[in-house]
């Protein structure tokens, strides 16, 4: 009876041993996550201060993705990681259209869903320029997170047509079967010839999703040019 509750006793520490090394370890792990986390962010600060930067010296969106190439592909291999600078640049009012549009792009190919509530405020900000709502659309169509259709049909029901098309871009992105369905729907009750064609190329994707840099989607240069 004794060697059993001594057995008992020896087992139980070991237990309590094995979890309090396995937290220590843990605690250790997340000291170093949150240590390279921080430095990443840091050296994506700094990046972004060289793009803002170049920004400067350029005139369009196609002048600026070719100065700053080598920082896109470096923003592309770092991923969601980065996108914690890139949403609070993007959504910085005081900074240039065009550096925000840049900022837009790059949140896109982080893939990191946890941005989309403040991209979905930027689209629904009615005092932002159109230009920077739009690109907020396509952002969440690039990122193609479900959370997003129900912005995206809201859009498509209330904004305006410069902002209808991209959202309608984005649905086909998403395209899940909800999205699908509301693009359907907008069909059925009839709109703009614009925004019909529009929601077509939309239904006939195959699924993947549009890797095409730049704030715009197709169609939008039939509206600029009118």
């Amino acid at each position: 009876m004794q060697k059993s509750i001594r057995l008992s006793i020896i087992i139980s520490i070991g237990i309590i041993g094995y979890y309090a090394l396995y937290s220590l370890s843990k605690q250790n792990e997340d000291r170093k996550q949150q240590v390279v986390l921080k430095k990443t962010q840091l050296e994506v600060e700094k990046c972004v201060k060289e793009i803002e930067a170049a920004c400067k010296k350029a005139d369009s969106v196609e002048q600026i993705n070719k100065l700053i190439q080598h920082k896109i592909l470096w923003i592309d291999m770092i991923g969601k990681s980065a996108a914690p600078v890139l949403i609070k640049k993007f959504k910085n009012k005081k900074k240039s259209m065009l550096f925000r549009i840049v900022m837009a792009e790059l949140l896109s190919i982080t893939m990191n869903p946890e941005v989309i509530p403040e991209v979905i405020k930027v689209s629904g900000d009615v005092t932002e320029p159109m230009e920077i709502r739009i690109s907020a659309v396509v952002v969440l169509g690039k990122i193609s997170d479900e959370s997003a259709v129900l912005a995206l049909e809201k859009i498509l029901d209330k904004e305006p047509l410069e902002l209808q098309m991209p959202a309608a871009y984005a649905l086909g992105e998403i395209r899940n079967e909800e999205a699908i369905d509301i693009l359907n729907e907008k069909l059925l009750k009839g709109c703009d010839p614009l925004l019909e064609k529009e929601i077509k190329i939309a239904l006939a994707k195959k699924g993947t999703r549009n890797k095409d840099k730049g704030p715009w989607w197709p169609g939008k240069e039939k509206i600029d040019n009118q």
